[in-house]
């Protein structure tokens, strides 16, 4: 009979975060961070240049090219699926340290391929290793609450969402004008970076997991279905999977068709993609606190309706508004 996990059921310990020096949590909290941007970073920094080098590594079309290109975002999210648990409870066996050193090093290793690559076979066994690295975000956010007490444990998993929003901001920006260099120069630039963050972490990067706190490493948790079966324990958790489902199916189709779009349709550039996609990152997060501010003062249900709200104005971008109307609503939505 389902029940709600108790503390000892709620999988391995660090050690008591009251009782961890402060400097410690601080230098932790600040590399994982720091990877999480980075990583976030090499994931966008390729974006703009993806309709060109695709085109130029195939011969097809525009729409060959994007098809494609959302086979290596279907790859890319598979290995994700499968990884994500397993990389996950590699960390609770051995540690947090050395899955994400792993996980940072496999997606420098990644990006290297996909720039010297000379067939859409080896972009393909990329984005392989890029989905299985993309995993270590499982292990950084077990990382975070490693060091987190009752107290500060939404400000630190907020990082979380600043490094996705800086990430996504930044990473295509740098990834556009790094494309009028050449299609194949923002995957150089996001393995070298990638190998800095991992020089950088080696040094840097402190254990937060001790030996006597690590547990077994158990196949039924390690692996997607059993992770979703572990969710039984939550009541309420299902729809909100669903839920979230959902909007992430139809959130996937901006990333993979935005720079064949406006490639296609507009004409644009790779920098002038690049900026569209940095005007995005910045809006979206300054508009949205306030309107959810307002929706909750409006309605007593505040959280509950701002919510359901935020999901049908999301789908207003999917008009097919003309030129930059089409932009600036995706922007704010």
């Amino acid at each position: 009979m389902p029940h709600s996990p108790d503390a000892k059921s709620s999988g391995p310990r660090s050690s008591d975060p009251q009782s961890l020096d402060p400097k410690f949590v601080r230098r932790g909290l600040f590399v994982v961070f720091v990877i999480l941007i980075l990583d976030i970073i090499g994931i966008a920094i390729i974006m703009p240049v993806l309709p060109a080098f695709l085109r130029e590594l195939t011969g097809e079309d525009m729409s060959g090219a994007a098809l494609d290109g959302g086979w290596l975002l279907v790859i890319y999210s598979a290995m994700q699926f499968v990884f994500a648990p397993l990389l996950g409870n590699l960390s609770d066996r051995f540690g947090r340290r050395p899955i994400l050193l792993v996980s940072v090093f496999t997606f420098a290793l990644d990006n290297l391929i996909c720039a010297a690559a000379t067939s859409f076979w080896m972009l393909v066994v990329g984005r392989l290793l890029a989905g299985i690295s993309g995993g270590s975000f499982a292990t950084c956010s077990a990382y975070i609450a490693d060091v987190s007490n009752d107290e500060n444990r939404a400000r630190n998993f907020g990082l979380i969402g600043i490094a996705f929003g800086v990430g996504f901001t930044v990473g295509p920006v740098i990834g556009g004008l790094l494309g009028e260099l050449g299609p194949r120069v923002p995957f150089l630039g996001a393995g070298l970076l990638s190998m800095a963050n991992f020089i950088a972490a080696w040094f840097l990067l402190p254990e937060t997991l001790s030996k006597e706190n690590r547990r077994a490493f158990d196949l039924k948790r390690a692996n997607p279905l059993g992770a979703l079966r572990q969710m039984r324990h939550y009541p309420g958790i299902g729809w909100i999977m669903a839920v979230m489902f959902l909007y992430w199916l139809a959130h996937a189709v901006y990333p993979s068709a935005w720079a064949f779009v406006g490639t296609y349709r507009y004409g644009w550039s790779e920098g002038e993609i690049g900026l569209s996609l940095g005007l995005f990152g910045i809006v979206r997060p300054l508009s949205w606190p306030s309107c959810c501010r307002n929706w909750c003062r409006f309605w007593e249900s505040g959280r509950r309706r701002c919510s359901a709200w935020r999901f049908p104005a999301s789908a207003l971008p999917a008009m097919p508004l003309p030129g930059r109307a089409g932009l600036s609503m995706r922007s704010f939505c």
